[in-house]
């Protein structure tokens, strides 16, 4: 017997990525009266007992938009589109090497500079090579300045969540938030002698920071999934200082109100280092880990940063 042909029509889209995709040409069988959660827009979630809300994620001019998908279309389009004016800012998304892990597959970067886009309301379209597919953002709210809203930059040491960082992938995702109250504690060795006299062997001090997400208004729930998955990550920077959560498998705690769609949450954070000193330096970044990369130069040592060339002199070997 012949083998079909394989038909070239897939594309994964991680959910990790800062911005959330429908498919526009999606279909559903008549017995089913809605789409799936991961096939409709938040709008469309909402039901008609609640409350009508409506959510732009936000954008600072400030920012850049970094996308990646895995797909064997050929060539992928994406257009930020002004949803007022229906004009357009087409670019075409870099065709990288192919997924070692799914072959015919590609993968497919952007990296959108938002410092010449008017201030307005937009949606980002992907055109699916010539199949006439699309895939339709939800709204994005692109503004000089967005207050109470971090920029949360984050990245992995290797392979995560369907992204591929070893090639230098670097994300950002805008979000509203801010900083509660700040708990200080500490890891004790305490030596208690038989008549009880205490005596301290060792203290370790740290903070842990309260991150409020969504303010007065809320998020929807499919922003807390991208956060989740976001905390799995090694390198997650808010502001440009990196954080760890608190504790392993820790939850987001929901603050709802009933027949409203959209929640706050709290999430405990830890400063990835934890340092008894505040480092200033005028010229280089502070906030990057040191490590070990490899033996086979072991005169020197750098930092974990991709393309680095921060490397330093050990031993001088004549």
């Amino acid at each position: 017997t012949k083998r079909p042909e394989y038909n070239m029509s897939r594309i994964y889209i991680s959910k990790a990525n800062p911005i959330r995709f429908v498919w526009e040409n999606r279909t559903k069988p008549t017995a089913y009266n809605n789409y799936t959660h991961d096939n409709s827009f938040f709008q469309e979630l909402i039901y008609d007992w609640e409350e009508p809300v409506y959510y732009e994620q936000k954008w600072q001019t400030t920012d850049f938009i970094r996308l990646q998908f895995l797909s064997d279309f050929t060539g992928i389009e994406l257009r930020l589109t002004n949803a007022d004016t229906g004009e357009y800012i087409a670019t075409t998304m870099s065709q990288k090497q192919q997924d070692a892990n799914n072959p015919g597959f590609r993968i497919y970067e952007c990296d959108i500079s938002l410092t010449s886009v008017p201030p307005g309301n937009y949606y980002l379209k992907a055109i699916l090579g010539t199949t006439g597919d699309t895939l339709k953002s939800e709204p994005l709210c692109i503004q000089d300045k967005h207050e109470g809203t971090v920029f949360i930059e984050y990245y992995h040491r290797r392979r995560k969540a369907d992204l591929i960082f070893e090639k230098g992938f670097r994300p950002a995702i805008r979000i509203e938030a801010r900083f509660g109250k700040t708990e200080y504690s500490s890891k004790d060795s305490i030596y208690e002698d038989q008549p009880l006299n205490m005596t301290l062997i060792d203290s370790k001090q740290f903070s842990v920071y309260t991150v409020v997400f969504g303010n007065e208004w809320g998020i929807p729930a499919y922003m807390v999934e991208k956060l989740n998955l976001i905390h799995g990550f090694d390198n997650v920077r808010y502001n440009g200082k990196q954080f760890c959560k608190a504790e392993a498998g820790q939850e987001f705690e929901e603050t709802a109100i009933e027949g409203y769609p959209m929640s706050g949450y709290r999430y405990k954070l830890r400063e990835s280092l934890n340092r008894a000193s505040n480092v200033i330096d005028t010229t280089e970044n502070t906030e990057r880990k040191i490590i070990i990369m490899a033996t086979a130069q072991t005169d020197i040592f750098g930092d974990m940063e991709f393309a680095s060339n921060d490397q330093i002199l050990i031993k001088n070997y004549d």
